[in-house]
Formats: C-alpha cells, structure tokens, sequence
C-alpha cells in the first residue's frame, strides 16, 4: 500500500515486491550512485499495539517480518552499508500474523503516517 502511494510521488524510485520479485535486481539498486539510501518498509510483529511504527536503522531479532524475502533483512542492511549507504527500516505492527488478511484499520493509518514521514 505505502508503494502505491509512493510510487505516485516518485516511480522511478519505488519497488514493490507486490508488483515483482526484487531480489533480482537488488544488489543493483542498491549499489547505482543515483541513490544514497535504502528503505525497507514491511508490516511486521514486534509484538507492539496494531499500527503501531517502527522506525530503526537497527535490524533486530525480535522484529519479524510477515513477508518471505528472498533476502533476508539483515543482508540487506549488509549490503547497504557495504556501499556506504543510509540503511533504514520502517515497520508497521500487524494486527493479525495471518497470512493474506486484509489490511486493517490500524495498518491504513500506519500507511498515512509512513507517507507522511517519506515525503
């Protein structure tokens, strides 16, 4: 959903993986000078309040996120500081862990405020 929005703003600068797999082209994303930073937005458990926002550069194991990567997120950050690059998470607190449930009303106004803070 944050995709979509951004994607509005700044297309050449948005990748979902809604829309395609991007562990093909990752590493090249995240080594092209064009970008200084990478930030990796997800709905996760960390078991806060639903909704609730996760903003850190620090990718911990109590943060779980509810998508398969095919790169886990601490490759990720690996690979984006290798570059020397600013490495940023944003998670938004699921309030269901089921797999394919629709967004609840806590994680749409997760989606304003993520927009709100990127833009």
């Amino acid at each position: 959903m944050v995709a979509e929005k951004l994607a509005e703003i700044s297309p050449k600068s948005v990748f979902s993986e809604e829309v395609e797999d991007i562990s093909v082209f990752l590493v090249d994303i995240i080594s092209k000078d064009v970008y200084d930073a990478v930030v990796i937005i997800d709905a996760i458990d960390y078991g806060a309040k639903p909704g609730s926002l996760l903003v850190t550069a620090d990718i911990s194991d109590y943060i779980r996120p509810l998508t398969s990567h095919s790169i886990p997120l601490p490759q990720i950050k690996e690979l984006v500081e290798i570059q020397k690059k600013e490495f940023l998470f944003i998670g938004a607190q699921a309030k269901s862990v089921e797999f394919m449930q629709s967004p609840s009303n806590e994680i749409k106004r997760a989606v304003k405020e993520v927009i709100a803070l990127i833009s």
